[in-house]
């Protein structure tokens, strides 16, 4: 049982007890084949627009007109990972909780 929750838990987000019971009765082996015999090749949640659409860098840089050039880096690193981390939080999570292939890659 120990083992199918781990397996479980690295290999998607939060197993329920079912799924964890169902994996404790296969070999490891087996479990393996059943988790890659179930990928999708595609994400079951579709990708919001945003995290397609292109953000000039000057939208972000307009206000920094005097700023050093260290400093606009700084602030497009910062938008970047601000928009990143939103799209994790809007797409990838609600991905990982609905989805029934968790080692789906999106492309």
């Amino acid at each position: 049982m120990d083992d199918a929750r781990h397996l479980l838990s690295r290999t998607g987000f939060a197993p329920t007890e079912i799924e964890i019971q169902e994996y404790a009765i296969l070999t490891r082996a087996a479990a393996v084949d059943r988790l890659l015999a179930g990928v999708h090749t595609e994400a079951r949640t579709p990708l919001p627009e945003s995290a397609l659409e292109f953000v000039p860098a000057r939208s972000v840089c307009a206000k920094l007109k005097n700023a050093s050039e260290e400093e606009r880096k700084r602030r497009l690193a910062r938008a970047d990972r601000k928009r990143a981390w939103k799209l994790r939080a809007n797409w990838w999570y609600r991905e990982m909780l609905e989805t029934d292939s968790p080692l789906t890659e999106e492309e």
